[in-house]
């Protein structure tokens, strides 16, 4: 078993050990120590990188019995029973540690105050989310937490490291309880949280920095999610939204105080101005279907005697036009169409008529999606409409869409 140095000293960077195994699996190399100072993935907790003798590490990991596997970039020139030296990368250890304290805090302010127990938690590489037993969340709750933790930050206090067995466990009034046996390694900010733990952590509490929570989301039943930045990477977010806001009141020449008000308006009109367009689009597209409606041969069948067919495929539409098409066409008297909408491989085909016809327009789609690929749809017989992808020339669709239409309507296909 590799003994675990990070338990007793997380600010220790470089280090001396012996290699007690060395494996291969495919072109990925593992290393085993005697003793470590690397973090391995554990307890929601990413793990630490840098390198062993030069080499670097891309993953870290504990095995069951208790090893500590060290995952290489590349194969390793060193032997099990040599000495290695390991180089742990402080920026990324040091940014584990703000998080992984900072959220021990943030966990103990929403239980101290509110009694709201933390379900799990996750220490991600670029945000770090907090899982809480509660189906809502305010506003007020999210502040007053805020502000506890970051004032149990800014008093400095101490945060201690405790190890207590089956025995003594029992002295420890525990935030959460064990879910290990055998040692227990114990995290203590005093007068304000006792947790187990087995992460890496601060010394003090001002080392986290502050801790800021930037979104909420509802999870599951009776678990709300926060998603947290601590220490460095509150700094690198107020960079980011400082530029973004700076941006934005530069470009709308708006006082920064008045800057949601204007976004907001802008939203808003662009709505109103979207309704307005998406009318005369629609008004547009009514127009045009009944220009092409005038235009339209006319066809005689054995049962519906004389009406007017529109068979068209098109590439360059509007979605809203062409189901605009499809609704004015409805609309006519003695009148059939078969539309086609192709793009990027996708094809869209409606099939309808007036209501004075009594051709069967879920019978015709059936047969023209048998032409495509993985296609589907269905409805009415007076009104049917599905779509799928077609790799081939437009001119063949075409084709093959007219064949199926002519044999249609040289039936008796009707309702």
């Amino acid at each position: 078993m590799t003994e675990k140095n990070y338990y007793t000293d997380s600010y220790k960077t470089e280090f001396e050990s012996i290699v007690t195994r060395i494996e291969r699996t495919g072109e990925k190399y593992t290393v085993a120590l005697d003793n470590t100072y690397f973090y391995p993935t554990s307890g929601g907790q990413e793990h630490d990188l840098g390198e062993i003798s030069g080499i670097r590490i891309d993953s870290v990991l504990e095995s069951e019995n208790g090893d500590i596997f060290h995952f290489l970039a590349f194969e390793p020139s060193f032997a099990v029973g040599d000495k290695i030296t390991g180089k742990i990368d402080w920026n990324r250890r040091f940014e584990n540690m703000q998080q992984h304290t900072g959220q021990h805090l943030l966990s103990a302010a929403f239980e101290n105050l509110f009694g709201i127990k933390t379900h799990s938690s996750r220490l991600g590489n670029d945000v770090a989310t907090l899982d809480l037993s509660t189906e809502k969340l305010s506003d007020s709750q999210i502040h007053d937490a805020e502000q506890l933790t970051n004032r149990i930050i800014w008093e400095n206090r101490p945060v201690k490291i405790h190890f207590a067995t089956s025995d003594t466990i029992q002295s420890f009034k525990l935030r959460v309880l064990p879910k290990v046996i055998g040692t227990i390694r114990i995290l203590e900010v005093p007068e304000f949280d006792l947790t187990p733990c087995g992460g890496t952590h601060v010394k003090q509490t001002c080392e986290v920095g502050i801790v800021k929570v930037i979104r909420t989301e509802k999870l599951k039943q009776g678990i709300t999610r926060l998603d947290f930045h601590c220490g460095q990477r509150v700094l690198r977010d107020y960079h980011f939204k400082n530029q973004l806001v700076t941006y934005s009141v530069q470009v709308l020449s708006v006082p920064q105080p008045r800057l949601i008000e204007k976004i907001e308006r802008i939203i808003s009109d662009s709505k109103e101005k979207d309704k307005e367009l998406a009318a005369l689009r629609s008004e547009l597209a009514q127009k045009e279907a009944r220009e092409i409606i005038k235009s339209l041969p006319t066809s005689d069948h054995l049962m519906e005697g004389s009406f007017s067919l529109w068979f068209s495929i098109y590439e360059n539409l509007r979605p809203e036009s062409f189901q605009t098409y499809a609704e004015t066409l409805r609309k006519q008297t003695k009148c059939f169409g078969v539309l086609a909408l192709v793009g990027n491989n996708k094809v869209q085909v409606v099939v309808t008529r007036s209501p004075d016809l009594g051709f069967d327009c879920n019978a015709l789609l059936r047969q023209l999606l048998s032409h495509l690929q993985s296609g589907k749809g269905g409805g009415k017989v007076d009104n049917a409409q599905g779509g799928g992808t077609w790799a081939g020339k437009i001119s063949d669709l075409s084709t093959a869409f007219r064949s199926e239409l002519n044999t249609f309507l040289s039936t008796k296909l009707i309702s």
